[in-house]
């Protein structure tokens, strides 16, 4: 006979795939709607694309075909690590949290909407409200399933202030494909042709493992 499996429920692998699972299972939102309804609490978030900017195009036909599956951005609310006097064993169940997750949301549209070649319209979400605890675990279960293209691929849209204390630095990568915001830093040595071409690639490869059936 063999050795039966061996499952902790409790472990990482298991609470990380439950976490998903049920952040996936939240309501899918346009990106608008879930802008202009505050509401209270820290959690994970998942963003969705399905419109005609061209270099996302593997990734639109997708999330059209099958909506709200395939995530661009994938992002945490979640308060600042505390210690000492200043942490508060109760404060991790509390109920008297602030609008963290609302205004992590309400942010993405502001910067979505300020981009030129992007439209608000085009950009759903998915909420999933959590103790501080787990959010950040969550976060990290969905980026390694679903390699985000905003996350691994093009950084800098979760950036606050772009370019704020650092006016010597570099545009991001972001901000060169999607330009809208107010930036500071020099230019990007990427030219867009190039950011595109990678974009590309990285969503096809992506498609490949992750999606193909």
């Amino acid at each position: 006979m063999s050795v039966p499996d061996s499952f902790n429920p409790l472990g990482y692998a298991a609470l990380s795939d439950s976490l998903s699972r049920a952040l996936m299972r939240s309501p899918l939102l346009s990106m608008g709607r879930a802008a202009e309804e505050p509401f209270h609490g820290y959690g994970v978030y998942a963003l969705f694309y399905d419109g005609d900017f061209p270099a996302y195009r593997r990734l639109a036909d997708w999330n059209r075909t099958h909506p709200g599956s395939w995530p661009i951005y994938i992002g945490v609310a979640a308060p600042k690590t505390l210690k000492g006097l200043a942490y508060d064993p109760e404060d991790v169940d509390s109920d008297r949290v602030e609008r963290k997750l609302y205004e992590r949301v309400r942010h993405h549209a502001r910067s979505i909407g300020r981009a030129s070649n992007l439209d608000l319209s085009d950009f759903s979400c998915r909420l999933l409200v959590l103790s501080s605890v787990w959010a950040p675990v969550a976060e990290s279960a969905m980026i390694a399933a679903y390699e985000p293209l905003w996350n691994a691929y093009v950084p800098g849209f979760g950036n606050h202030a772009q370019g704020s204390g650092r006016s010597a630095g570099l545009q991001t990568v972001w901000d060169t494909l999607h330009p809208g915001r107010r930036m500071v830093g020099r230019p990007n040595p990427k030219t867009v042709s190039e950011i595109e071409a990678e974009v590309r690639q990285a969503l096809e490869e992506t498609w490949q493992r992750r999606f193909r059936e």
